[in-house]
């Protein structure tokens, strides 16, 4: 699977699609004016409000949907930037964000080496999330909701080999 980035010609709005081969499996609309994103996969349709709360030790995202009702958060530790813990829907995975030459995304549950599923990314202008500000971070975070809300929602709950 890979992010690839969606021309658009509305300037606070970025279009990313999740493909596998040549499928198109999700695509994440993020509006930077309203911290929402709007997440379409085959089954559903949803927005997501997108929140961030820095703090002095960890950082967090808080994610609720279209009704205000919280389902999950995103969580990293200062010190470990790539690391983040996303608590979804009561269940908690780990996402690495590899940006050396892989540049890809890692869902995880206990172990890096044994993971649920790896997403590569398109960097932007050659940059990786790494290097660019706290806009790119939302975005970041809008991707890693895509992600997991196309791998864990319970419309792929029936699917064996995506079931947490």
């Amino acid at each position: 699977m890979r992010w690839e980035t969606v021309p658009t010609n509305i300037s606070d709005l970025e279009e990313y699609q999740l493909t596998d081969g040549d499928q198109v499996r999700v695509t994440v609309k993020y509006n930077a004016q309203q911290h929402t994103a709007r997440i379409n996969t085959n089954d559903s349709k949803r927005m997501f409000f997108i929140q961030q709360h820095a703090g002095i030790l960890k950082s967090k995202t808080v994610f609720t949907n279209e009704y205000g009702v919280e389902i999950g958060k995103l969580s990293t530790d200062n010190f470990h930037n790539n690391i983040y813990t996303l608590d979804l829907q009561g269940k908690k995975y780990h996402i690495a964000y590899r940006h050396d030459s892989d540049n890809e995304l890692v869902v995880y549950k206990k172990s890096v080496n044994d993971p649920i599923a790896k997403c590569g990314m398109q960097a932007e202008n050659n940059k990786t999330y790494e290097d660019l500000s706290s806009k790119a971070f939302t975005n970041l975070s809008s991707l890693i909701l895509g992600l997991c809300w196309y791998l864990f929602s319970p419309v792929t709950e029936h699917i064996p080999e995506l079931a947490a």
